[in-house]
């Protein structure tokens, strides 16, 4: 809903007289959108709430949240194919959701993937859940961004290449015998994001210096190519038109955290395949012998996504100590920014 809209109606409720007896004279207000300004006219007693409800109203509107988020994937190792087994973290640190190794399908697209969770761990304690990680295999760091968002604004973490596709359009016109038809083709590139993309949007107690944060994480790759036989039909022609299939997860979730928690998200998993063979230019096509020249190699790999995230409620403005050493070290500006 529009902010001003629900401004208006506010100040609308706040003027309305409890009764027709208590209208002493005339009660109203302007509001200048462009200026930010708000005149009221009306009793004392309004015009004290207007005063409490216009300060809260900034301070929940202007309340900004640093986001950071360590996105990793982790390659498992053979023994554990199953996943990362969250509840060996039961015993040394206070998580706040249910830990197991229980195996469920994916409750949106069906993919059969152990449950997917998060919690909670303080800051101090982050250290304990990178080296638990570590154990199951090797990890590789996706992507490490950090932004600031406003209260109850959305935001986007995207680490995702653009798959590329064409729309095709074929036209042709028939002309008079003995005249060649006239053709026209044209095409519009199309993308789809192939990767990680999350929505990420919070909303901020100022009195418990809680966030709730709304999640929403979608994973997608490209699992075939599948081609468009209009294209081909429409041409009479060879000629081909390939249309990617995606697969995807994802997945909604709203968890309540302190100020400086990290959020960790575990459980979404992938099983990757590839299938390779080599063999020996004519040797291979003698028979019997034929199978000694060749080689195949399948390879499997079974890939668990880990996404850690904290939020601070950005009281102050203030420069963070190693975005100042970046630019400066990083910068050369004849006119450098003041910190």
């Amino acid at each position: 809903m529009d902010f001003w809209v629900e401004l208006e109606q506010n100040l609308k409720m706040i003027l309305m007289p409890e009764s027709a007896l208590s209208i002493k004279g005339p009660q109203y207000y302007t509001l200048h959108k462009q200026a930010g300004l708000v005149m009221v006219l009306g009793t004392d007693r309004q015009h004290l709430q207007i005063a409490e409800y216009l300060k809260r109203l900034k301070e929940a509107v202007s309340t900004q949240v640093i986001i950071e988020a360590k996105i990793i994937e982790v390659t498992l190792d053979n023994e554990f194919k199953s996943g990362i087994n969250w509840s060996q973290l039961g015993g040394d640190i206070h998580v706040t959701a249910s830990l197991g190794t229980q195996v469920t399908p994916h409750p949106v697209h069906g993919f059969t993937s152990r449950d997917v969770f998060s919690f909670s761990v303080d800051h101090e304690k982050f250290s304990s859940v990178l080296n638990l990680v570590k154990k199951f295999g090797t990890v590789r760091t996706l992507s490490n961004p950090r932004l600031t968002v406003m209260n109850n604004q959305p935001a986007m973490l995207k680490v995702a290449t653009n798959e590329v596709f064409f729309h095709l359009e074929f036209e042709r016109y028939f002309q008079a015998e003995g005249k060649p038809d006239v053709e026209n083709i044209s095409s519009d590139a199309m993308t789809v994001p192939i990767g990680l993309v999350m929505v990420v949007q919070p909303s901020v107690n100022l009195q418990t210096g809680e966030i709730t944060m709304t999640l929403r994480p979608t994973i997608s790759r490209v699992q075939k190519e599948v081609e468009d036989p209009a294209v081909a039909i429409k041409s009479q022609q060879k000629v081909k038109s390939t249309i990617p299939v995606v697969q995807v997860r994802e997945l909604d979730s709203v968890l309540k955290i302190k100020s400086g928690q990290v959020l960790v998200m575990g459980g979404l998993m992938e099983d990757r395949s590839s299938y390779t063979s080599a063999s020996v230019p004519v040797a291979d096509s003698i028979p019997l012998f034929g199978e000694f020249a060749k080689g195949k190699d399948d390879d499997r790999k079974t890939t668990e996504l880990v996404i850690f995230l904290t939020a601070h409620i950005a009281e102050d403005s203030y420069i963070v100590e190693a975005d100042e050493r970046i630019y400066n070290t990083y910068t050369e500006d004849p006119r450098p920014l003041r910190f």
